[in-house]
Order: C-alpha cells, then sequence, then structure tokens
C-alpha cells in the first residue's frame, strides 16, 4: 500500500511467520475506480503506466511509489514464495 516502505512489507512476512501462518495469502493493492486508493494514486502520480480497466485484477502491480516499484514488489513475492 503506499506509505510502506519493503522493510514494512518483509515485517508483515514475518509477523504472518512468528503467527505460524506460513503460507499467506498475498495480493498486491489494486486501485479501483471510485476508491480512496485510486484517487491517491490519480493525486500522487503513483499509477506504473496509463491506466486502463484491463488492469484491474490482483496482480497488476498498477501502483509505483517513491519508496517502491512493481519490479521490486515483483522481487518480494518471489523470494516469498521461496520461505
Amino acid at each position: 500500500m503506499p506509505g510502506e516502505n519493503i522493510a514494512d512489507i518483509w515485517k508483515s512476512f514475518r509477523f504472518a511467520a512468528d503467527c505460524g501462518c506460513f503460507i499467506p495469502n498475498i495480493s498486491v493493492a489494486t486501485p479501483y475506480p471510485g476508491t480512496e486508493l485510486f484517487d491517491i494514486c490519480l493525486k500522487n502520480g503513483y499509477f506504473a503506466r496509463k491506466f486502463s480497466l484491463d488492469d484491474l485484477f490482483v496482480r497488476s502491480f498498477m501502483i509505483r511509489t517513491p519508496e517502491w516499484d512493481e519490479n521490486k514488489l515483483r522481487e518480494v513475492m518471489f523470494w516469498v514464495s521461496f520461505t
């Protein structure tokens, strides 16, 4: 989510593991039109590419912030799937 950094994301994964959840359900924030998240992304220029309704599905990696981009999120999710 916007406002998180990569360290926050890893902290969430470690928390899930510490709680005994070794296969957490992981999804990527998707900015649906009409939501606060969509408005935040639009206002701050967080869309990774030109917005299209075709990109509205989980794991579309539509958001890019100053803290992370779609490539970094893919990398994190790759490593989480193997730990």
